[in-house]
């Protein structure tokens, strides 16, 4: 999915969309990596819940095994990969989610070990 997303169509996306900001959707789709790199990002932005259930960035990108997108957020210090949405699940909660309702996929599952694993660092 990171082929070809620009911060432009992020950014875009994110003005469209007004349960959300540019940090859920890239990570949701899996970069721009750059933009959870840029010295403008704040602390703030990192851990937002500026989503319609409370999810945060490292909530999207975890569940979408962006495996790139939660080691840049984890490298950050006021990222928690404990915190809760409002549903009380932890982006682990999320991948391990996922990684039950996966079945045949091979590639996805391992990315999402991988996630699981750095989460659980």
């Amino acid at each position: 999915l990171t082929d070809g997303v620009t911060e432009a169509q992020v950014i875009s996306l994110a003005e469209g969309l007004h349960l959300t900001t540019k940090f859920h959707i890239a990570a949701e789709l899996g970069g721009p990596r750059e933009l959870f790199d840029d010295p403008k990002t704040t602390a703030n932005d990192l851990v937002s819940k500026h989503h319609c259930v409370g999810k945060t960035p490292l909530h999207l990108g975890s569940a979408g095994a962006h495996v790139e997108v939660v080691t840049s957020l984890l490298e950050q210090a006021a990222v928690d990969p404990g915190v809760k949405d409002f549903g009380g699940r932890s982006p682990l909660d999320d991948v391990e989610a996922m990684l039950e309702q996966n079945t045949g996929d091979a590639e996805l599952e391992a990315r999402l070990r991988t996630v699981r694993d750095k989460l659980m660092e």
